[in-house]
């Protein structure tokens, strides 16, 4: 009884082994990409242009903002082109799946506005399943 455990136990283990290996070729991912790059990330291909909002908060306990950044992109469709936002950390539709802004690269700032330059967005697709 205990070689059939053992031998379930690790049948077990590999099943599962397998099923996060699988999941994990499920998303894409490109990193440090800089604004008007055009970059293919899984399935779309995007150009990031400009920001739309950034209220990222500097200290969250003293924070009462919106404490958001939205990045202003182009998705490429063939010869058709569209803005969409990417919000960081929300997932955003797009053809087939969705897409993540998951890092701006750069902190926010108490005063002014940051350079575009200093950017570099990782951006995650991930597609339906």
């Amino acid at each position: 009884m205990t070689a059939l455990t053992r031998t379930v136990l690790a049948m077990t283990g590999a099943a599962a082994l397998a099923a996060s290996a699988s999941a994990q070729d499920t998303y894409y991912t490109v990193y440090d990409v800089a604004f008007f790059e055009r970059v293919a990330v899984g399935e779309v291909e995007i150009t990031p242009y400009g920001i739309i909002e950034d209220s990222r908060c500097i200290d969250s306990r003293i924070c009462f903002k919106n404490d958001r950044l939205v990045i202003a992109t182009v998705l490429h469709q063939g010869t058709r082109v569209r803005e969409i936002p990417l919000r960081l950390g929300e997932p955003t539709l797009v053809p087939g799946g969705v897409l993540l802004l998951t890092r701006s690269g750069v902190a926010p700032v108490e005063n002014g506005a940051i350079p575009l330059g200093r950017y570099s967005l990782d951006i995650e697709y991930i597609p339906d399943l």
